[in-house]
């Protein structure tokens, strides 16, 4: 009862697509959520995240200008 070549040869390609296609299924899994669209409520709760951070990022920066530059540190001065 021996097998024939092309039996074997079809089960050899069969194997190998096999393990291709095991191979590359991790891959796939990587690519996150840019690979999928998200839906409209979470496209418009990332948006108004987005502002509510630049409104944060903004208000920082305003805070920070408010605050006066030090004066440079001369440690002669009261010696001269």
């Amino acid at each position: 009862m021996g097998w024939s070549k092309t039996v074997l040869r079809s089960l050899c390609l069969v194997a190998t697509l096999a393990c291709v296609a095991l191979t590359t299924l991790p891959a796939h899994a990587q690519r996150g959520k840019g690979a999928q669209k998200e839906d409209p409520a979470a496209q418009a709760a990332a948006a108004e995240k987005k502002k509510k951070a630049r409104e944060v990022d903004d208000a920082y920066k305003a805070a920070l200008k408010g605050i006066p530059d030090k004066p440079k540190a001369d440690p002669w001065g009261n010696m001269r």
